[in-house]
């Protein structure tokens, strides 16, 4: 199965602040550029196995929201008629269930 990618708005800005944080930290332009091609790539895997990670569970609601770990982030997506969507990339130290609004 290889399933279709997409990024809500919010996941979009979600990346754009993992460039600028990767940016602001590393002071390099290509340290940048590489993390967030690598975090982007990590979510294409799973294209292949799109349930292979576990699903999250948000105050005990089933929301078939599932997430995996990226180096710093933690990526929330969902599945739905062959397609990954994107919702959230947040760094792994955020207190996430009070960021993430779904």
């Amino acid at each position: 199965m290889n399933a279709n990618v997409e990024y809500t708005p919010q996941a979009i800005v979600d990346l754009d602040n993992v460039y600028d944080g990767v940016l602001e930290a590393s002071c390099d332009k290509k340290t940048a550029d590489k993390y967030l091609s690598d975090l982007i790539n990590e979510i294409d895997k799973k294209r292949v196995f799109p349930l292979s990670t576990p699903v999250f569970d948000f105050y005990d609601l089933m929301l078939n929201i599932h997430h995996f770990t990226f180096k710093a982030y933690v990526i929330f997506y969902k599945f739905e008629n062959n397609c990954i969507k994107v919702l959230r990339v947040l760094p792994s130290k955020m207190d996430y269930m009070k960021k993430l609004k779904l």
